[in-house]
């Protein structure tokens, strides 16, 4: 939210904006106003964010104003749009009018003006709201919303029921044998991390570490603080201290404190427990280290992190991450909460319940006891399927504590990230999450944007790997180059996106499995099933989908069915088609397709289509075409290069692309253009990359026996492209009975110095030319030749 309304800011205060709309005659006021409306609204929102969890008014709130803002965002891009498209013409036989620029337009013009107005009239009302409902301007790092939290997340290093911990025997050993007998020749103390998601047991984990004999029996001295979000150094030291006298210590300065401590450590061998810490500020920690490095040798710190960022920032040691808990061993914990010691075997029927409920906890022990606990004293097979059908966001948190415990996690997040991990709860649960499409979404979606120092794309690189190291993301998936692939959220995490995803109004059509066409709205509390009539419900479904900002529609229905769906859809951003082969196959996209005027990303990845209507060039605002595994696609539309703000076109795999058009060399600002297929004198040549400086990762290009000369080549000018990490280069191998040029095309096409990789295929050469030898990995197939690395 936080990041759409700073987007909106941004765009109605640039220049360009400003001197483009002081030509609407009447407009420039209202734009102002807006403008100052979005920035009012915007300082409460983090406030909102903290608050909407127990008051469902704020809540509605929030889904109010994201609606809002979308409208906003639509008024904005019809007007880029018009200016876009407005013809450069010199022919006096054409329409006058419709050569008038936007801002001469006068229908244009009128109805602009009319929806700023009533934009504003919503916007004034909902903003009127934000004083009603006690919301206030909230800084960050103020840690108010810590308040409710900490009284009951305090800890200590007794363990209670040390007897009930499950499946953590083999950890403790692992971890109990480094701090006894690992010993740092280079520094008086090292430092463990242990990290995992809230609720996995990394502080019961370190609990059962401080009281093990081995380790009583080796430090002289243990102590233990909780330190949380708040890592004030001198308040931990104060803590040391009176963990290591076991009384209070008096109320000193910070240079009195520091020498009492390392009174209390010099020269002896201790283990300090640092739990629950949240700081990723290096200077900070290092203020506090440099007290504790008093100690003997083999002296250690173990601390325990929600994030990866903090273990880097800390450790000094390998991180151990905490694993979860096998099914078996959630039961064992489930069990004991619902049934006591003896009683399970009285409720045959409830176990085979209770051992389904278990599949809810994904390993989390906290989920496990929290769950059992609630059904505690509930005996009724209603009950316990109650429970086993019911989303965990769904229940009582004042009896379970699971989401209380993982929303530390988001509250503590950048207010500009939460929005991107809300959406990631459109992908299923337990699903591999494509990196770049989940960047894409974001991007479509207005979540990120350029910061001016970065593009788009970085940013939302960053955003991902922020998240990672926050202990959100996991199971990473990386390419030969390091490059993140895929990842997956634990369930509980997902669960806790998706009770976020509702709040944030992220309006989609969601298709439940390959075998249904379930629709899903989110759209300002608006609710199909709550109205009264058959008219009252199919209003509400139009006005749903209507305010669609994204959808995953299945494709069973038909394509009429699917057309009809389009035509209602006028505020789409994203549109991600996923076909059916077991019921049929996708292979022709309507032309409705080109009135999403809004739309940013398309995504046909997979599908059967073999060409694509020539009015998908009228989406002047779509920013990625996902078109990668379409191994049917046989040709690309003819006005592609009217797709002025195509950033990706996504080519990977499209075997039977035969030809593509001229003019998509106009498109200066694709960074993404997986495969280019060269053609004759009418289709695309190799001079169309010589402005295209700016593609990243893979180039593909094709048919290279259909460049007559070596000039033609140099034209691609592929030295220039310095953010290319892997180039195919492919000549037909079976071609037969000509003139080979091969060599001289090949020393033509030399490519930048950071390439990486370069794939060779149908050369018909004697040799190579010697700037092949700079290349890392080269590898050759089905050439004259072999290349041999290093000859």
């Amino acid at each position: 939210m936080e990041a759409l309304l700073e987007s909106l800011v941004k765009i109605l205060n640039s220049p360009i904006i400003q001197e483009e709309l002081r030509l609407l005659c009447g407009i420039e006021t209202e734009i102002q106003k807006l403008s100052s409306l979005l920035s009012t609204t915007k300082a409460v929102i983090e406030d909102a964010e903290q608050k909407q969890f127990t008051d469902k008014a704020i809540q509605l709130w929030l889904q109010k104003l994201n609606l809002i803002a979308y409208e906003v965002d639509d008024i904005l891009d019809d007007y880029a749009t018009e200016v876009s498209r407005e013809p450069k013409c010199n022919n006096i036989c054409c329409n006058v009018f419709h050569c008038l620029p936007a801002t001469s337009n006068i229908w244009f013009r009128h109805r602009l003006g009319a929806r700023m107005k009533k934009i504003i009239g919503k916007f004034d009302a909902v903003a009127d709201e934000r004083i009603k409902l006690g919301l206030s301007d909230q800084k960050r790092g103020s840690n108010h919303f810590l308040v409710d939290s900490t009284a009951t997340r305090e800890t200590g290093s007794l363990l209670n029921e040390p007897e009930q911990v499950i499946g953590r025997d083999e950890e403790k050993d692992k971890i109990v044998g480094i701090l006894v007998n690992q010993v740092s020749n280079n520094q008086n103390v090292s430092v463990l991390p242990i990290v995992g998601v809230g609720g996995l047991g990394k502080t019961t984990l370190a609990q059962l570490v401080f009281h093990d004999k081995r380790v009583i029996e080796h430090f002289e001295l243990k102590l233990w603080v909780w330190v949380s979000e708040d890592f004030d150094v001198k308040r931990i030291i104060k803590a040391l201290i009176e963990s290591a006298k076991g009384t209070s210590a008096e109320a000193l300065g910070l240079d009195p404190l520091q020498r009492n401590l390392q009174e209390l450590l010099r020269g002896k061998r201790y283990l300090v427990v640092l739990d629950d810490v949240w700081n990723e500020n290096r200077e900070e920690w290092e203020n506090l280290k440099s007290v504790l490095e008093c100690g003997s040798r083999g002296s250690f710190i173990v601390t325990t992190t929600r994030m990866e960022k903090v273990a880097t920032i800390m450790g000094t040691l390998q991180t151990h991450y905490l694993s979860s808990l096998s099914d078996n061993q959630c039961w064992s914990l489930f069990r004991q909460r619902a049934f006591g010691r003896h009683e399970a075997e009285e409720f045959p029927n409830l176990i085979a319940i209770g051992k389904e409920i278990v599949q809810k906890c994904g390993g989390v022990p906290l989920a496990a006891k929290a769950l059992g606990g609630f059904l505690r004293f509930k005996r009724e097979e209603t009950e316990w399927n109650f429970l086993k059908c019911s989303e965990i966001w769904n229940l009582p948190q004042e009896t379970t504590h699971i989401l209380p415990a993982l929303r530390l996690s988001y509250l503590n997040l950048p207010v500009e990230l939460r929005g991107c991990f809300a959406y990631c709860a459109v992908f299923p649960k337990g699903s591999e999450i494509k990196k770049e499409e989940v960047i894409h979404l974001w991007m479509a979606n207005g979540l990120i944007s350029s910061n001016g120092m970065m593009e788009v794309e970085d940013v939302g690189d960053a955003v991902l790997a922020e998240l990672h190291y926050r202990s959100l993301f996991q199971d990473v998936m990386k390419d030969k180059f390091g490059r993140v692939l895929t990842f997956k959220m634990h369930d509980l995490v997902h669960d806790l996106a998706q009770s976020k995803l509702r709040h944030h109004v992220y309006d989609l059509m969601a298709a439940a499995s390959c075998h249904h066409h379930q629709r899903v709205h989110k759209a300002g509390g608006i609710n199909a099933e709550e109205a009264n009539t058959k008219e009252q419900r199919n209003e509400i479904e139009l006005k749903n989908m209507q305010q669609l900002t994204m959808a995953f529609p299945i494709t069973s229905t038909g394509i009429d069915q699917f057309s009809a769906f389009l035509s209602k859809c006028g505020s789409l951003r994203a549109l991600i088609v996923r076909s059916m082969w077991l019921e049929g196959h996708f292979t022709k996209l309507p032309p409705a397709v080109s009135n999403l005027k809004h739309l940013r990303h398309l995504n046909l990845s997979g599908s059967d289509i073999v060409e694509l209507p020539n009015s998908i060039c009228d989406l002047w605002n779509l920013q990625i075409l996902n078109l990668n595994d379409c191994v049917k696609l046989q040709s690309l539309p003819k006005g592609m290069r009217f797709l002025r703000n195509l950033r990706h076109l996504c080519l990977q795999d499209c075997w039977r692309l035969t030809r593509m058009p001229s003019g998509i060399g106009r498109l200066t600002c694709l960074r993404t253009l997986s495969m280019v297929v060269l053609g004759g004198k009418k289709g695309f040549r190799p001079s169309e990359l010589r402005d295209l400086n700016i593609l990243r990762r893979e180039l593909s290009i094709k048919q290279l026996e259909r460049i007559e000369d070596k000039k033609d080549a140099e034209e691609a000018c592929l030295i220039k492209k310095q953010s290319l990490c892997e180039l195919y280069l492919e000549w037909d191998s079976e071609r037969m009975f000509q003139q080979y040029n091969d060599e001289e095309l090949l020393e033509a096409l030399k490519p930048c110095p950071n390439l990486q990789f370069l794939n060779i295929e149908g050369f018909k050469g004697s040799s190579f030319p010697s700037w092949i030898s700079t290349v890392t990995n080269v590898h050759v197939y089905d050439s004259a030749a072999e290349y041999i690395v290093g000859a």
